[in-house]
């Protein structure tokens, strides 16, 4: 069986699944039989309810190994581990993160981003509909060609798996049934990517435009990221603000819990970025104290 073309073309599959498939790996001395694992993932993988325990519980262990060998996390055709087990959530949604840009998983990536813009476009009051008219809208987006002629793909039966991935990175949180399904806040992945950031380190300061755009390299379905440019032209419009709602909102998150400084002091500051809210305005960025 050939590994999918992406993540969300196996939905039943989840994160803490892969997750608890790359520790038990972790803790083997040599690459285990497809048995040894079956017998070992099974619980992480069915309920006591589901047919598959009765018909055929190895299917779901090997579509866990489909989606886990897509990533670049185990090898091909087996059960032979390439990365590091994570120690917690924090360093699992670091690896998805980079394994899914590496790896161009679009249909994740490029949904994302066309729900940034569908906030620009619409606000948030677009996020409080029902989920099949949310699905229905970001497949019409992103099944249209960007400029190098990629699309990708999205549904309603692939919702839930997308919000556990982009969940599990640090990109949303589930929201309340009767308000949203999923509110796209990028805080907690945004939050360990500016620690990263070598010119911020030494408690120095960036400028604002400079530091959009490294989160935009970092990040690209956010401001200033290629794949939010590619949201943008499959919506046949432009940004309208400096920054976006989503990452206006993450940003100000970051600055509350002082793990960011935005900074400005008056006048016409070279490189000055505006918020979402029409207010603030900031010239500099600096570390907060907290991961100081």
């Amino acid at each position: 069986m050939t590994a999918p073309g992406t993540v969300l073309g196996v939905p039943h599959v989840r994160p803490d699944a892969v997750l608890a498939l790359m520790r038990f790996l972790r803790q083997c001395k040599a690459e285990p039989t497809e048995e040894e694992v079956c017998a070992w993932m099974l619980p992480a993988t069915t309920s006591a309810a589901s047919p598959d325990r009765i018909e055929n519980p190895a299917t779901r262990v090997r579509d866990v190994r489909r989606v886990s060998e897509y990533l670049g996390l185990i090898g091909k055709g087996g059960y032979r581990i390439l990365e590091e087990a994570p120690k917690d959530w924090n360093e699992f949604g670091d690896l998805l993160h980079e394994k899914f840009i590496e790896r161009h998983q679009y249909d994740v990536i490029d949904t994302y981003a066309s729900m940034v813009v569908e906030i620009e476009l619409q606000g948030t009051g677009w996020l409080t509909g029902s989920g099949d008219s949310i699905a229905n809208k970001l497949a019409e987006r992103v099944r249209e060609e960007d400029r190098a002629g990629k699309t990708a793909h999205f549904n309603e039966t692939r919702r839930s798996a997308f919000q556990a991935w982009a969940t599990a990175m640090g990109l949303g949180l589930p929201g309340p049934d009767k308000v949203a399904p999923f509110l796209p806040h990028p805080a907690a992945r945004l939050v360990r990517v500016v620690r990263t950031l070598d010119e911020l380190a030494d408690g120095r300061e960036m400028r604002a435009d400079a530091f959009l755009e490294g989160i935009g390299r970092r990040m690209p379905y956010l401001d200033h990221g290629e794949r939010y440019d590619a949201a943008w032209f499959r919506a046949k419009d432009r940004p309208a603000r400096e920054v976006s709602r989503v990452l206006s909102h993450a940003l100000l998150d970051l600055e509350r819990n002082r793990h960011l400084e935005l900074r400005y002091e008056g006048g016409d500051r070279p490189g000055a970025r505006r918020l979402a809210d029409g207010v603030r305005a900031f010239a500099t960025v600096r570390l907060g104290e907290a991961v100081r």
